[in-house]
């Protein structure tokens, strides 16, 4: 039978609901007795129950298709807000041998009407009361508590919130929910179970910081709907299901509105970028309890218009704490402060945990790196200059409480390796202050191991870089005054995030980000959601990531539903290019930005080059997509643009010995892009030219590419030349510029990417040591190196290129995730014979594996 049922991507085991406004989809993973056993029919029931006791309430038939990867049941269907529904679903294969029906999976809708947020008013803080809110409900009674079935709250609290029901923090490991989003256009709500939770008489408390709604860190780029005022606001609602003779029945217990109080919090003080005050005495004991006798500060909450009323569930894994990190080192300074050394680069913050006097302050100040020339003297004191105007510190303020006091911050974060501790009461032990990571919480891949160490710790500092870059949008670094959902750097490394973690639920919230700050002319912003910097349009390389990461769920996951979402946006965005390309020709396409961050060129590739080159790709991605979903004509006239627009790159760009721009990636983005074949009298000429700039051999430290060109360099030294091992050299270089200079330098040993080649010596003004965007190359280390790559996808068929890098003597366990499940690949090198291993009791279908062969494999091992 089928097995791994999801729904909107998502298991029967995520923490919430899965169901909300928008129509849900369904995927599951077909098995076989049979090793090359393909899926040619399937049929989907659902029911409006977590058992079948009841007729189905859709039933999709049979339907003859090879998809399993979110497929549409009932597109005309409308569930009902609250109703725990579940499915099943059985497939034919090529034979019309049909499967058993899986097991059930039960999926639960939050709220599906939006009508129905009507009743639960946004509500804020009076002016008066200044910092991060205290908001209680009145306390309120359950009949019938015993027949309750489940209890719901669905809250959105912006920027971030904490709830507490009874006491008792909802959503433990939880930070800085919910996700970010344009608030002009959409607020994320999220579902929690808090059935537990309820007592007899109950009441609900909130905590509401700033986070991204701070207008003076993250000014918003489109004008602010007028009465949106206030920028801490909350909408909640508790639904309780009970257990009735006929099903289930639905209440709504509690709402936001204006019987709720607010008063001040301890939290007197939040910003993403500066930190959180945090004075203890302030705290109220029993403030979020039942009986709480409330104090004069407490006062009535406004309802205010809000931000919108379109909201949508959460449906990606949310940010969550992870398991802390003790200190490596501690030092102390002469002025009596201590220095801490966690020894990873990360984003998060710390848990501070001290006994000592009341009104005695700590203040924590978070840095990346520790002073050394040319900063300064090698003194053990910390660099804080390059997060410009950010001051990313913490104070805490003690209660002086015997028992001891802990201390995390709420609403911020930091990107931080070190931390100088000032007011701290006597010496910190190794538990006294430990490092708190949180990220998205998606599922990491794990790492290639290879027989290269430059290979292997590339990997473990760009998946550090990923994860905590990965805050509900893809920010460009965690430390600084920006961290943005900056798209060139989201576009170039989707394909690396995608084969490193599971980023389907996260890239489809992406998009539809995406899609609510597309113009109406087509145009889509550098940034998003469109706060502090960027453009309108983008610079075209920076607004690519829109098709890149549909088609990078297309190509990984096999996802055609997600390329139908998008597909009328993309044409609307495709519209908008073309009118960027003036009658003067593509030499003359606008741009920003060029090759960002190549290490001071000489001759700096201009942003008509990547621009151009960006469009062209675009169009025959989308080409390929429209093709998969039986959109033929637009396959072609996409598809003839793009060889149109390719024979015009070459034109204008190419002056009869070299490229325009003598630089590497003059030579990459072409040889891409297969502006000429092998039958072009140009073609060996291009291919000499290429490798007199690739090859390392004359002793430069090379890669001499920005942030696109890297991306393409190494998939095209493998694909294009054949030299996989000009590649692996380039990586295990330590000379500047390159990522082992990175890791291994005297000063500062990278434990996550840096933003510049040089980032040891640069100035401040944009040197971020915890930067993604030329993590890309981890996409052709799991594809080359590791070995295990897709060609293509068709009907959910995956063709596997498996390969043998020269230069390594091993690779163990090569992971790659297709929509139809895992494979996993492992080779060594003895003497001469490569090796393949095969699991225990599993025969080899081919033992030798001759180059070039082609294998069907099939499911299995």
């Amino acid at each position: 039978p089928p097995a791994n049922l999801l729904c909107n991507n998502l298991p029967s085991s995520f923490e919430g609901p899965v169901l909300g406004v928008d129509r849900p989809t369904f995927s599951w993973l077909p098995q076989h007795t049979e090793r090359t056993g393909n899926q040619t029919a399937y049929q989907v029931l659902i029911y409006s129950s977590t058992q079948i006791s009841n007729d189905p309430v859709l039933d999709s038939g049979k339907v003859y298709s090879f998809h399993f990867r979110n497929v549409a049941v009932g597109s005309s269907y409308q569930y009902q807000s609250y109703v725990s529904y579940s499915w099943k679903v059985k497939w034919w294969d090529e034979n019309d041998q049909e499967s058993d029906y899986s097991d059930l999976s039960v999926i639960e809708a939050a709220i599906t009407n939006s009508d129905e947020w009507t009743e639960s008013l946004w509500i804020s803080a009076p002016d008066s009361i200044q910092g991060s809110p205290y908001l209680r409900s009145p306390e309120f009674s359950i009949p019938d508590h015993s027949a309750v079935k489940r209890a719901r709250i669905y809250a959105s609290g912006l920027g971030f919130f904490r709830l507490y029901v009874n006491g008792k923090q909802v959503g433990f490991n939880d930070a800085l929910v919910p996700g970010w989003t344009n608030y002009n256009k959409r607020a994320l709500y999220v579902g929690y179970d808090v059935t537990n939770y309820l007592g007899d008489t109950s009441v609900v408390g909130v905590i509401l910081g700033l986070g991204w709604r701070d207008r003076t860190a993250f000014p918003p780029r489109d004008p602010v709907p007028p009465g949106d005022i206030t920028a801490s606001v909350l909408r909640l609602k508790l639904v309780v299901t009970y257990n009735a003779a006929d099903g289930e029945t639905h209440r709504s217990w509690l709402v936001s509105g204006a019987n709720w109080t607010a008063a001040p919090s301890p939290v007197t003080s939040s910003s993403i970028y500066n930190g959180e005050t945090y004075d203890a005495r302030l705290e109220k004991t029993g403030w979020n309890e039942v009986g709480y006798n409330p104090d004069k500060s407490w006062k009535a909450v406004m309802p205010v218009p809000g931000p919108t009323n379109v909201m949508s569930l959460q449906l990606m894994p949310g940010i969550k704490q992870q398991e802390p990190n003790e200190r490596i080192d501690i030092q102390s300074l002469p002025d009596g402060s201590q220095v801490v050394d966690f020894g990873k680069n990360l984003a998060g913050y710390c848990r501070l945990r001290v006994n000592g006097t009341r009104g005695t302050v700590i203040t924590l100040k978070h840095a990346e790196v520790k002073m050394h020339p040319p900063y300064g003297p090698m003194n053990g004191s910390l660099y804080f200059a390059n997060l410009r105007s950010a001051k990313a510190t913490d104070v805490y303020t003690l209660k002086g409480d015997l028992q001891g006091e802990v201390y995390e911050p709420y609403f911020t974060y930091h990107g931080f390796r070190f931390v100088q501790v000032i007011g701290y009461p006597g010496t910190l032990q190794v538990d006294d202050l430990v490092q708190i990571p949180i990220h998205t919480n998606v599922h990491v891949v794990k790492t290639v191991e290879t027989s290269s160490l430059f290979v292997n710790n590339l990997q473990a500092i760009i998946q550090n870089g990923h994860l905590s870059n990965l805050m509900s949008v893809v920010t460009d670094c965690p430390q600084r005054d920006e961290r943005l959902g900056w798209m060139g750097d989201a576009g170039l490394s989707s394909d690396a995030m995608t084969l490193g973690f599971d980023m389907h639920a996260f890239f489809v919230n992406m998009l539809r980000n995406i899609r609510d700050e597309q113009g109406d002319d087509g145009s889509i912003p550098d940034v998003v959601p469109f706060y502090r910097y960027g453009s309108r349009p983008a610079d075209p390389s920076w607004s690519a990531a829109f098709p890149q990461i549909v088609f990078v769920l297309f190509k990984y996951y096999g996802d055609l539903a997600v390329v139908r979402e998008n597909y009328e946006a993309l044409k609307l965005y495709f519209k908008n290019l073309e009118t960027q390309v003036p009658s003067s020709g593509l030499s003359h396409m606008k741009g920003s930005y060029g090759d960002w961050c190549m290490l001071k060129p000489p001759n700096p590739v201009p942003p008509s080059f990547t621009s151009a080159f960006s469009y062209i790709d675009n169009l025959e991605e989308f080409a390929e997509m429209a093709q998969a979903i039986g959109e033929r004509e637009d396959a072609q006239s996409y598809g003839y643009l793009a060889s149109k627009l390719r024979d015009q790159f070459q034109y204008e760009f190419w002056n009869e010995t070299h490229y325009s721009i003598e630089e590497d990636t003059s030579y990459v983005l072409p040889q891409f892009l297969g502006v000429l074949s092998p039958q072009n009298d140009l073609w060996a000429k291009v291919q000499i030219n290429f490798m007199n700039y690739a090859d390392p051999s004359d002793g430069c430290s090379c890669p001499r590419t920005g942030i696109i060109g890297t991306k393409f360099l190494f998939p095209q030294l493998s694909t294009g030349l054949g030299r996989t091992d000009v590649g692996l050299q380039f990586i295990e270089q330590i000379q500047e510029p390159s990522w082992g200079h990175m890791m291994y330098n005297p000063y500062e040993p990278a434990t996550a990417v840096w933003e510049l080649w040089n980032g040891d010596t640069e100035g401040p003004g944009m040197n971020s040591r915890n930067h993604h965007m030329f993590s890309s190359v981890a996409w052709w280390i799991r594809a080359e190196l590791g070995g295990v790559k897709p060609t293509s996808t068709f009907n959910n068929v995956h063709e596997i290129y498996v390969a043998r890098a020269p230069g390594l003597s091993y690779v163990n366990s090569a992971e790659y995730i297709v929509s139809s499940g895992r494979v996993s690949y492992s080779w060594e090198r003895r003497g001469g014979i490569h090796c393949r291993t095969v699991p225990e009791n599993q025969s080899p279908s081919n033992p030798t594996l001759p180059k070039h062969a082609d294998l069907v494999i099939g499911c299995g091992s």
